[in-house]
């Protein structure tokens, strides 16, 4: 067993080693709660996945000792359901651009929100396959934070109602379904794009946008 003594001498100089990051001045802790998602959003980016984050890491690269970290955060699952608030915040924004981008066709909104998704997960597959592939909303206990994605998916009901308002397709029997059903489709182009690199794989706004057409049944 390590002696008291030594267990203290070898904290001390495990954090003294670690990269030092000056005093904020008073007033300024918010700023280094943001640095602190910041850093971790560049791990996670890197790592792909939220369990090999740790807190300690998380320090290091912000460049603080760990116990600065907790004077913000709680725990490691705080400062991911922070990030991922971000993230999603981001991916949301991205999708509802493009849809409003494409003009007043339901249709082409619908498209281009589906373009969208797939395109925001291969340029981010470290943060996509956090979101959607990693244990990290499995363990969120917290209803405000376990719908997490689901505006998305709303997003994605408003314009299949759209659509079948204005005619250009046959209303759904079950249009959350039927939105549930097209975004387990998308999720599958982005994750094996992004999983399986090797293979060779057609143009992904052709591939969406026939995969779309093939769900909701909607001639080329």
């Amino acid at each position: 067993m390590t002696p008291v003594k030594g267990f203290w001498h070898h904290f001390f100089m495990t954090s003294t080693s670690l990269p030092r990051r000056s005093r904020a001045p008073r007033g300024e802790g918010e700023r280094l709660r943001g640095d602190i998602l910041k850093a971790t959003s560049r791990l996670l980016a890197r790592m792909g996945s939220d369990e090999a984050l740790s807190l300690r890491a998380v320090a290091r690269e912000v460049g603080v000792s760990p116990p600065s970290v907790y004077l913000h955060f709680p725990d490691k699952q705080a400062v991911l359901v922070a990030v991922a608030a971000e993230l999603f915040g981001d991916l949301e924004h991205t999708l509802d651009a493009a849809a409003a981008d494409a003009g007043d066709d339901p249709v082409a909104a619908l498209l281009a929100r589906a373009r969208a998704y797939v395109i925001w997960g291969m340029k981010n597959p470290g943060h996509y396959k956090v979101l959607y592939e990693g244990t990290l909303l499995r363990h969120i206990t917290d209803p405000a934070d376990r719908s997490f994605g689901r505006t998305a998916l709303l997003a994605l009901i408003s314009d299949l109602e759209r659509a079948a308002a204005a005619g250009a397709l046959p209303p759904p029997d079950d249009t959350e379904r039927t939105a549930r059903l097209l975004w387990q489709a998308l999720h599958g182009v982005a994750s094996l794009r992004i999983n399986k690199p090797g293979v060779v794989w057609d143009d992904p706004e052709g591939d969406v946008e026939a995969l779309v057409r093939a769900v909701l049944r909607l001639a080329p």
